[in-house]
């Protein structure tokens, strides 16, 4: 349960981590011979902070579920409604995840001269989003992960379980580790990382530039998105002729190649239009985050001495001339 809750962690960046576990409930003798559903959920919470190790946190864990047993009985529906919790019919009330322990005794069934084998029963519907469940054996322990299909493939479920054996390899070996420099990625996916998945080499044609690639795709893709942002999508043949109409106007107030023009905006998809813009024009750009003072900003566009600023407001008081940066302002000129 302490290294599954270092797994989340891992996962997550949270610190507070809450995990349900279902327990027996037969606290009494007079159960043990009652056929019935006695099986009660725990909610174990958890805090893997960094800078613990990882025999200080599963003594934490330790002392956390012994305590846990002790008031087993207490009903779990009754615990949902003390803690008052906002419902959500989508979510479960106080956790996603379920770590099973199976290690009750070993059950043999006799029928006289017939012969009896335990059948599996397979799991047709996921109650959680991930329930990790270990079975004590002899010789050790089995691992099932049951898991939403609807929020994670075969393959991201087998990279959970592969974590899992990591981080219990690890702290094995080295139980005085922190939390923080344990890693659960193993040799071989960490050179999958590095190797396969870090392999961005592409052979570009030498004598294009930049916007006439961007134009290139434009025009093979133009209605496939390129920017997303708070209020809306913007493709490829859009972003174009804005990106056009704008040199067009940078060019009628007498931008020339090699001049410098300033931009000033905050939004992604403004920036990324006003330097297609700019290019286009055969000016270069000078970018200026907004939220930079005052006093700075003036020193940037003095030193650079622009042609033209763009920008969403006009904040200073300059002779540079300014164009509005607001996507709906921009026209559909071509140049």
């Amino acid at each position: 349960l302490a290294v599954f809750m270092i797994e989340l962690h891992k996962y997550s960046r949270q610190q507070d981590i809450v995990v349900g576990t279902p327990i027996s409930g037969r606290v009494h003798q007079d159960t043990e011979t009652i056929a019935g559903m006695f099986v009660n959920t725990l909610a174990m919470r958890g805090y893997p902070r960094a800078e613990k190790t990882f025999l200080e946190f599963l003594s934490e864990i330790k002392e956390l579920a012994l305590n846990a047993y002790e008031n087993q009985e207490y009903p779990f529906e009754e615990l949902v409604e003390e803690v008052e919790v906002r419902r959500d019919l989508s979510r479960n009330p106080l956790f996603d995840v379920m770590f099973t322990m199976q290690n009750n005794e070993e059950i043999h069934l006799a029928m006289g001269e017939a012969q009896v084998e335990m059948l599996g029963i397979p799991f047709i519907d996921a109650k959680f989003d991930l329930d990790l469940q270990a079975t004590a054996y002899e010789e050790g322990y089995a691992l099932d992960l049951v898991y939403c299909s609807d929020l994670f493939t075969e393959t991201s479920a087998q990279v959970i379980l592969e974590h899992f054996k990591v981080l219990l390899d690890r702290v094995i070996a080295n139980p005085e580790m922190k939390l923080s420099e344990l890693h659960m990625v193993s040799e071989v996916e960490q050179q999958r990382i590095l190797t396969v998945f870090n392999d961005t080499h592409i052979e570009y044609a030498q004598h294009h530039t930049a916007v006439e690639r961007f134009e290139k795709h434009a025009e093979q893709t133009p209605e496939k998105t390129v920017i997303e942002y708070e209020t809306g999508v913007l493709r490829y043949g859009e972003v174009n002729r804005k990106a056009n109409a704008l040199a067009w106007e940078l060019i009628s107030l007498g931008v020339q190649p090699n001049d410098r023009v300033a931009i000033m905006a905050s939004l992604e998809a403004e920036t990324i239009i006003g330097i297609l813009g700019v290019l286009k024009s055969g000016a270069a750009y000078v970018p200026i985050d907004p939220a930079t003072p005052k006093e700075r900003i003036e020193h940037i566009l003095n030193d650079a001495a622009p042609k033209v600023i763009l920008t969403r407001e006009k904040t200073l008081e300059t002779e540079v001339p300014f164009i509005s940066m607001n996507l709906e302002d921009l026209g559909e000129k071509e140049t």
